[in-house]
């Protein structure tokens, strides 16, 4: 029980036992079935993963604890009923029954590995169906792959069929990301390198990628170049393309007044905007230029161009 209220967890069953040397711990219960071979300290867990994830970046070795107890497991898991768990220790998590996780952990090494089937996640407004988590992390490389058949961002908004796969190395990244439908009509395939320059810091270039608004494909035929520090985003020289009509994107994103990104059309129809707007929808073309100003503040956005 809590202070709130009595939680029944149902039936537990917990065997130990050695084998081959190694301890061998097997969970069976209402919530969920696991069986963990090899060492392991689950209270050490959290901050020894955080590290093995970090280790991959320099740039974030102030924040890497090397000094670590050793654990060394693999595991395989199987939920149930977490409901009762779940509604004391992350009230907003919710995972299905079915879900399946398979994986290594080695603390010494800092190597690690990942693969996950979940059936459906809910946390707070974000949820998805059929999601496919795999990871691996050997040496300085991590790998990684996202998929899922649907996510719900809010009650309005989804995204359907997305794949996300990446690498990560020596404070680079690659990740390529595609969606094969949304809420909105839109689909795209976006292909990008980065270089992680600190916590709070990642230079990004933009690789030809397409990006399908419901009217035509939207395309980068060179590379744009994206920089995140803080609380501003710069963006240099991001050009897209869809027959005959333009986007060009230059200048910063951020919060202060003075923070103004350029922008220049050409001959860009306004049926683009159809699925976001209601009815009557706008028709004809616009062209010109000109300045979004502290687009991430707090007070009224400021337009300034010509058209």
């Amino acid at each position: 029980c809590d202070a709130d209220a009595d939680r029944s967890f149902g039936d537990m069953e917990l065997h130990s036992r050695v084998e081959e040397g190694k301890p061998v711990l097997e969970l069976r219960s209402d919530m969920a079935d696991a069986t963990v071979r090899g060492e392991f300290l689950p209270t050490r867990l959290p901050d020894a993963f955080r590290s093995v994830i970090f280790s991959v970046f320099p740039a974030l070795s102030d924040q890497v604890h090397y000094a670590q107890e050793e654990q060394d497991f693999g595991f395989d898991l199987r939920l149930k009923d977490t409901g009762p768990l779940m509604s004391m220790f992350l009230p907003d998590l919710q995972l299905a029954p079915g879900t399946t996780a398979s994986g290594w952990f080695d603390s010494r090494t800092f190597d690690m590995a990942l693969d996950a089937d979940i059936p459906h996640i809910a946390y707070r407004g974000f949820s998805g169906d059929s999601v496919h988590v795999i990871a691996d992390k050997t040496l300085d490389v991590l790998v990684f792959s996202f998929r899922s058949a649907r996510q719900r961002i809010n009650d309005s908004t989804w995204i359907g069929g997305l794949d996300m796969t990446g690498k990560a190395y020596q404070d680079e990244m690659e990740v390529s990301l595609g969606w094969t439908g949304s809420s909105n009509g839109t689909s795209g395939e976006l292909n990008l390198q980065g270089q992680l320059n600190g916590p709070r810091s990642i230079d990004m270039d933009l690789l030809p990628s397409r990006l399908w608004f419901g009217r035509g494909a939207w395309s980068n035929t060179r590379t744009g170049h994206l920089a995140w520090n803080d609380d501003q985003v710069r963006v240099d020289s991001l050009e897209l393309w869809n027959d005959g009509q333009r986007v060009l994107l230059d200048g910063v994103v951020g919060a202060d007044a003075e923070d103004a990104l350029a922008f220049s059309l050409d001959d860009v129809r306004m049926e683009n905007l159809a699925p976001y707007l209601p009815e009557p929808a706008l028709h004809g073309a616009v062209g010109g230029d000109g300045r979004l100003f502290g687009l991430l503040g707090n007070s009224n956005e400021a337009l300034a161009g010509r058209a």
